[in-house]
């Protein structure tokens, strides 16, 4: 009991720490692949430093099948797909489906999983395109939903169903009524924004969809510069941090 305490305190260590970049986090996960950490600790420590070929060996490595095996690797091949385009990107994303799907079949009470799926089912939908995949896209938000019924502290929940409601809403209310998506509501795009910050205020892509939303909607201007410079000035913590700020920049020389 106390060597996994002390393994889950390290890693609290490393995923805590903000003066690296996250490659920089490396040294500290293959520090604990050297101690023999468990396998889903080891695969959060390399997740964390953006290294998810071994994340991936790690989990592989133990022949496990089971949820919580099965949505980590689903996280792995989705953020290895982001890195990609066209047709290997989303053999990843639809990897990762059958895999978030096979966790959720496993244990249906898994928040991370749930979630997984939500996000994976976004990645096929978007690159196939929302309105010729209405099929995933209304698996998306009750697995986004659920997920926020198991754990309410989940922001990436919330940035999935804003992304969602934002995505659907360029269509007119009566074309998504008949094709069963009259639940898209364009008033839930800042709630769920803005929910997805209060719970973690250092998300740069939401900053960033948040304001495109409100600039391609002609709302609140100020507010939208003021998402724009938050997201240039926060350290980037997530892999593709890099590509929303440039997104952001993009934005703001359009004011």
């Amino acid at each position: 009991m106390l060597y996994r305490l002390l393994i889950s305190s390290l890693l609290s260590l490393i995923c805590s720490v903000t003066a690296f970049s996250q490659p920089e986090l490396l040294p500290r996960a293959d520090s604990l692949a050297k101690i023999g950490a468990d396998p889903l600790l080891l695969a959060d420590a390399y997740n964390a430093a953006w290294a998810h070929d071994k994340a991936l060996a790690a989990l592989e490595a133990t022949g496990r099948k089971d949820a919580a095996t099965l949505w980590r690797m689903a996280r792995s091949h989705i953020d290895k797909g982001e890195n990609l385009t066209g047709d290997p990107a989303l053999k990843l994303f639809e990897q990762a489906q059958n895999e978030a799907e096979d966790a959720v079949r496993l244990d249906q009470e898994n928040a991370d999983a749930q979630q997984t799926l939500a996000i994976a089912l976004g990645r096929v939908a978007l690159y196939k395109g929302v309105f010729s995949s209405v099929g995933l896209v209304k698996r998306i938000y009750p697995a986004a939903h659920r997920a926020l019924a198991l754990n309410d502290s989940m922001p990436r929940c919330h940035y999935i169903i804003g992304r969602l409601h934002q995505e659907l809403t360029v269509k007119p209310a009566l074309a998504l009524k008949l094709l069963g998506l009259g639940w898209a509501s364009e008033d839930s795009i800042a709630w769920h924004y803005q929910r997805a910050l209060k719970i973690n205020p250092s998300l740069i892509q939401t900053r960033v969809a948040y304001a495109e939303y409100l600039l391609k909607a002609g709302k609140e201007p100020a507010k939208a510069k003021r998402l724009i410079d938050e997201a240039l000035a926060l350290p980037e913590t997530d892999e593709q941090d890099g590509k929303a700020k440039e997104e952001a920049r993009g934005l703001k020389r359009s004011l």
